[in-house]
């Protein structure tokens, strides 16, 4: 008996594989979502969305070329880091000007991790899918 529904089983998983139905758990996050955030530093990252540092570090270094984990070692760290409470913190009404002010650092890096949390949230399914 064993061996018939041992052998059931294998042909089904053959037959599953001849179809691309391999199976398994699907994935939280998408890897779009993970490549969006990929510039940010790990723990911000995993926070946007919204799984733990390790498993996004699992993720990221799963997605990347060697190059782009070379030049990620490289990289020396910014001299302020903002953490995305704090850019998701700042009141409506303060402008892009101001808020860079308050927080010491470039405009433009303020509008960039706006932009990637954004993109990130977006991305983000909702947990009834």
């Amino acid at each position: 008996m064993s061996e018939t529904l041992s052998a059931h089983i294998r042909e089904g998983l053959q037959r599953a594989k001849e179809h691309w139905r391999i199976g398994g758990r699907p994935k939280r996050v998408s890897d779009t979502a993970v490549k969006k955030v990929i510039t940010l530093p790990a723990a911000d990252a995993a926070k946007i969305l919204g799984l733990s540092e390790r498993h996004y570090c699992r993720r990221r270094d799963r997605l990347e070329t060697p190059k782009q984990r070379a030049a990620r070692m490289k990289k020396e760290a910014p001299p302020r880091r903002v953490k995305v409470d704090t850019v998701l913190g700042i009141p409506a009404g303060m402008t892009n000007a101001e808020a860079a002010k308050h927080l010491g650092i470039a405009i433009s890096t303020l509008v960039r991790r706006r932009r990637l949390i954004e993109l990130a949230i977006k991305e983000k399914p909702s947990a009834g899918q």
